[in-house]
């Protein structure tokens, strides 16, 4: 017989035990004390944050968070809806300073409504400093794009002072003037209790000066000429006791000036603006 092992396979059960146990064998009854290769559980698809949060519950904890500032079932799709998305997907992953607590609650609340200004206005297509995109200006401060994982006291056109009180930064001044923005002034700008200057001149903003607004007693100038913005000037100005100067001509606003505007030292360009019911001395 050859020395050299068969090429064919042999039709003759074997009388040797096997290496592996049969189909027919019964179980063992001894404990196998190697790991199993596979988890005798599916892992969570579900990240969790914030001490036990997932991206479902921490959105909701943000609705909450915001109540104050926005609604707390913002529209599918809304700039608000936009910015609490982009906290929970995007900004939180980078930021983990950012999970809400009473001890950075006026950091978050200035940095969602600078999110929900963004998307309000059109932010991706702004000309400088949108999202995504290298912002190349002159100046040494304020260089970053907007929605950049840095404190928003570095995104493009916002000036921050420290607070003494509250011992942070605070927005004091948003300038954005020939920028694109198009799209309408959100409500929640008016939140921004310690802002002192709004330029927004030459863009495409349409709508109306958010009624909050009015309610700012620190704002000293509201530069908004050259838009689309259009409706009645609000009669409570008077509330407005810092105001200084306000330039809303090139506009769409129809009616009267109202009577408060007239009694503090205003500095306001309303010729250009033939609609505007009265001269009020401009």
């Amino acid at each position: 017989s050859s020395n050299f092992p068969s090429t064919n396979p042999s039709v003759t059960s074997s009388t040797l035990p096997t290496h592996y146990p049969s189909s027919s064998s019964p179980p063992s009854k001894n404990l196998s004390i190697l790991p199993s290769l596979s988890p005798s559980t599916e892992p969570s698809t579900q990240p969790i944050f914030c001490g036990g949060l997932t991206l479902v519950g921490l959105k909701a904890t943000f609705r909450g968070f915001f109540a104050g500032i926005s609604s707390e079932d913002p529209t599918p799709g809304s700039p608000q809806e936009q910015a609490i998305t982009w906290f929970v997907a995007k900004d939180l992953r980078e930021n983990e300073w950012l999970c809400p607590n009473p001890k950075n609650r006026h950091k978050l609340t200035e940095r969602y409504i600078m999110a929900v200004f963004y998307f309000s206005l059109g932010g991706d297509t702004w000309n400088k400093c949108s999202r995504n995109t290298q912002c190349n200006t002159v100046t040494v401060n304020h260089e970053d794009p907007y929605l950049s994982n840095n404190d928003y006291c570095t995104w493009y056109g916002i000036t921050c002072i420290w607070d003494i009180e509250k011992k942070l930064q605070v927005i004091k001044e948003i300038k954005l003037d020939e920028n694109n923005l198009s799209g309408t002034i959100p409500n929640e700008i008016g939140h921004l209790s310690q802002l002192e200057v709004l330029s927004l001149q030459r863009n495409k903003i349409v709508g109306e000066i958010p009624e909050r607004l009015y309610s700012n007693k620190n704002l000293k100038e509201i530069l908004l000429s050259e838009n689309k913005l259009s409706g009645t000037l609000s009669s409570n100005f008077e509330v407005m006791i810092s105001l200084e100067k306000m330039y809303i001509d090139g506009n769409d606003f129809t009616g009267p000036i109202p009577d408060a505007l007239c009694q503090i030292d205003l500095m306001i360009d309303c010729v250009r603006n033939d609609r505007i019911g009265q001269a009020c001395g401009c």
